[in-house]
C-alpha cells in the first residue's frame, strides 16, 4: 500500500554501480505546462492533482532548462529541503509519474516500474531524467530505512537514511483558478445517472442496494467536489474508521463496483481487474480516483493479511494488515 511498506526483510545499501535495464510504459499523455503561473513548477498529467519542481535541488529553472548541480542528501536533509509549499514526495507518489510498475512494487516489495525517459508522464515533465530521489516512506520494518527511486533504471528500492541521493520537491493542488474549474467539472459529472442529489455525502452503485460515501475517510465532500488530505490506516485502524453506519467494503464488493475482473480475481487469488477510470460503475462515482484501499475481507490462507484493492490499477493484492492504506466506507440501502 503507500508509504508503510513494512517489509522484514535483510535491508541492502543501494547505490551508484547498479546495473539493471528495464522497458518503460509508453502510454500517451502529455504534461501540462502553467508556465503562465509558475514556471518552476509543472503539474503532472491527468488524475493527479501534484505540481513538481521542475528542477531538483541545488539547480534553478532558467525558463527553458535547470542549470547548477543537484545536491546530494541524506534522508534527514532531504525532509527538510524543499521550499515552503513543498515536500518530498511519497513513494506512491513516484509509481504514479512513472507508470508501469511491476506486481512486486505494487505489492511494496522493490522491483522496476519505467524509467523516466521511456514513460510519458515522467519524461514531457523531466525529459531524459536519470537521478535517483529520496521519497519520503519510511520502511515500517526498518525505521533507519526509506524508499527511494532510480530514475534512470525506473528501480524502486529502499536503503539506509545516511545514504545520499538528490531531492525534487512536489506540492499538493489545486490553485484557486483550478479549484473553480474543478468545481464546476466536478458538479457537470456528480449529474450523471449515478449519482443521487449533489447535496448528498453518499452515493448509490447502480444495480445494487450499496451506497458509497462519496469521499474517502480525512476528506469531506463539499457538495460538488472532495476537499482534505485523504487518511491512511493499517486494516486495524481502517476497520474502526468509518462513521455511524457506514463499514469497510467487503472484497467482493470492491470486485463488483470495478468490474472485469479476471479469472484469478474470480476465484479467489491475486489478480486484476478494471481501474476506476475504465469501470462505468467507479469513474462515474469517483471519477479518477487512484487509490489503495482495504477491504474488510482477511485472507484465509494467512491470517495475517487483508485483501486490498487498487484503483489506479485495478489490482487486487493481499497486504499485511500493518501496511497502510485508504478507506471507502459503504452501508446497504435502502
Amino acid at each position: 500500500m503507500k508509504l508503510a511498506c513494512n517489509l522484514a526483510v535483510l535491508v541492502l545499501a543501494g547505490g551508484p554501480g547498479v546495473t539493471v535495464s528495464l522497458a518503460g510504459d509508453e502510454r500517451q499523455v502529455v504534461a501540462v505546462f502553467d508556465t503562465e503561473r509558475n514556471e518552476d513548477e509543472v503539474k503532472q498529467p491527468p488524475g493527479r492533482t501534484l505540481y513538481w519542481l521542475r528542477c531538483p535541488i541545488g539547480q534553478r529553472w532558467t525558463g527553458s532548462s535547470c542549470e547548477g548541480d543537484p545536491r546530494f542528501m541524506d534522508w534527514h536533509e532531504a525532509k527538510n529541503a524543499c521550499p515552503g509549499g513543498y515536500r518530498l514526495p511519497t513513494r506512491q507518489e513516484f509509481m504514479s509519474l512513472l507508470e508501469g510498475c511491476d506486481a512486486a512494487v505494487r505489492g511494496c516489495m522493490p522491483g522496476f516500474c519505467g524509467k523516466c525517459a521511456k514513460t510519458s508522464k515522467c519524461s514531457s515533465i523531466f525529459g531524459e531524467d536519470t537521478g535517483w530521489y529520496w521519497t519520503s516512506s519510511s520502511v515500517m520494518a526498518a525505521s533507519s530505512h526509506a524508499w527511494y527511486v532510480l530514475f534512470d533504471v525506473g528501480y524502486v528500492y529502499y536503503g539506509d537514511k545516511d545514504l545520499v541521493y538528490h531531492v525534487r520537491c512536489v506540492r499538493s493542488g489545486p490553485r484557486a483558478e483550478e479549484e473553480e474549474a474543478r468545481r464546476k467539472a466536478e458538479a457537470e459529472e456528480r449529474e450523471r445517472p449515478a449519482m443521487v442529489e449533489a447535496e448528498s455525502k453518499d452515493v448509490k452503485q447502480p444495480g445494487t442496494n450499496l451506497y458509497w460515501l462519496r469521499c474517502p475517510t480525512g476528506q469531506r465532500w463539499t457538495g460538488s467536489f472532495c476537499e482534505g488530505v485523504e487518511k491512511w490506516m493499517n486494516w486495524q485502524e481502517a476497520n474502526n474508521a468509518c462513521p455511524s453506519g457506514y463499514r469497510l467494503p467487503t472484497r467482493q464488493e470492491f470486485t463488483s463496483l470495478l468490474g472485469g475482473c479476471d479469472a484469478a480475481v474470480l476465484g479467489g487469488n491475486e489478480g486484476d481487474c478494471n481501474g476506476c477510470l475504465e469501470s462505468s460503475n467507479c469513474s462515474s462515482m469517483f471519477g479518477k480516483d487512484e487509490l489503495a484501499y482495504w477491504s474488510s475481507s482477511t485472507a484465509y490462507s494467512d491470517s495475517s493479511n487483508s485483501w486490498c484493492v487498487y484503483f489506479d490499477y485495478g489490482y487486487v493484492h493481499k497486504d499485511d494488515k500493518d501496511f497502510d492504506g485508504s478507506v471507502r466506507c459503504v452501508r446497504s440501502g435502502p
